[in-house]
């Protein structure tokens, strides 16, 4: 008897829950997961005789139309190498300096710059993809350190049925956040687990 009543009770209780559930759940969510795939390094070098060193990062060269995003993205890699440390100090290059580093400030050693390949971007409904050429070059030798091509890729989440109700799965999520999870990931390409991964066994700074 007690079972039952116990049934009863709890029943009615995960039918008000779920729904109150389905009417909190946004169909505007972007909740989608993020993947990254697996990084095509074209440069790399050992990264401890350069953590000391001031870097620059460029607005990243965009498609048409999606200028925006140029800035927004060297804002993300600058906030991520610079918590990593993985330089001494970075900064972002100042908008209209050309990402082509013509007018890089004196004591910037380092110049990041970003080539975005694929830009897949919207409200969500569908999937993102953010596809990226990333390298750093050394401005006094003017070679090329480190160079990453990099590709993430979001994808709408699938609604949850639950017979009575159907709870919206959330959109892809936006490239800000596939951008973060690409800054980082280039952040850990050029971090000391990396390098001692590599071999690199010199890891003084």
């Amino acid at each position: 008897m007690f079972g039952v009543a116990r049934c009863l009770v709890w029943v009615p209780f995960l039918v008000v829950a779920a729904c109150g559930g389905c009417a909190s759940v946004s169909t505007t969510s972007r909740s989608g997961s993020v993947e990254l795939a697996a990084p095509r390094v074209i440069a790399w070098q050992c990264p401890a005789p350069h953590r000391h060193r001031r870097a620059a990062v460029a607005a990243f060269e965009v498609p048409k139309g999606m200028e925006r995003a140029a800035l927004e993205m060297a804002h993300v890699y600058t906030a991520i190498l610079a918590a990593e440390g993985t330089f001494g100090q970075v900064m972002v290059l100042a908008e209209g300096g050309g990402p082509a580093g013509s007018s890089v400030p004196d004591g910037v050693d380092l110049l990041v710059r970003g080539k975005v390949e694929r830009f897949v971007a919207g409200s969500g409904a569908l999937s993102e993809h953010v596809d990226v050429h990333v390298w750093v070059k050394d401005m006094r030798t003017g070679s090329v350190l480190w160079w990453m091509e990099q590709s993430a890729l979001s994808k709408p989440r699938r609604d949850l049925d639950l017979f009575w109700n159907v709870i919206p799965g959330g959109g892809a999520a936006s490239y800000q956040r596939l951008t973060h999870a690409l800054a980082r990931q280039f952040a850990e390409l050029l971090s000391d687990r990396e390098a001692k991964r590599r071999g690199c066994l010199n890891l003084d700074r």
